[in-house]
């Protein structure tokens, strides 16, 4: 925010503008979506939006939430699939399949969905961040839980017309941005 660049706003100590500074381009430029999404009521409202946007675009019916509330059994299309996905929007579009999955009404889209999934593309990727709050346990047995759950789901129901190999990642990774990583390969 121009709050934090301008130095007059502050004392004149050195630190406090630059923690200042610091704060609106890591906290306010680069994190307050995180922040959001972590909160139980941003994480249902992004949750939500997301989930409404892949039954639009990925049922035959293109159904809406609103009509999934009204009881409403979504299909999804047959067609091969390509995610791109931006940023913490890779956690993001897999936690909607999961929450898809875990519902009666919803888990034979999500599953047919995820099986028509040929390739991830993670732009600006995220993901060793993203599983800073996965248990111990299960980052020490895999790499990349995150994207290892997901492709494991994603082979168990893969699409017959896509070709029986495993799931393609390209992640993306940008040298001037604090939180983007490289992926080691696996």
């Amino acid at each position: 925010t121009s709050l934090c660049t301008d130095r007059t706003v502050f004392s004149k100590d050195k630190r406090a503008w630059a923690n200042a500074l610091i704060k609106s381009q890591i906290l306010d430029d680069r994190l307050s979506d995180v922040t959001f999404y972590l909160n139980e009521d941003g994480h249902h409202q992004i949750l939500a939006a997301i989930q409404d946007a892949l039954l639009r675009s990925l049922s035959t019916e293109r159904m809406s939430v609103d009509q999934l509330r009204d009881g409403r059994t979504p299909t999804a299309k047959t067609a091969p699939l390509f995610i791109l996905s931006e940023s913490l929007g890779s956690k993001i579009v897999v936690d909607a399949l999961r929450d898809f999955e875990s519902r009666p009404q919803t888990r034979d889209f999500a599953k047919q969905t995820r099986g028509n999934i040929d390739t991830l593309f993670l732009l600006a990727n995220q993901i060793p961040i993203l599983n800073l709050g996965v248990e111990p346990s299960a980052r020490a047995e895999r790499r990349y839980p995150h994207l290892d759950e997901f492709a494991v789901a994603r082979n168990a129901y893969r699409n017959p017309r896509l070709p029986d190999v495993p799931l393609h990642v390209v992640a993306f990774s940008d040298p001037n941005d604090l939180f983007s990583y490289q992926l080691a390969p696996d």
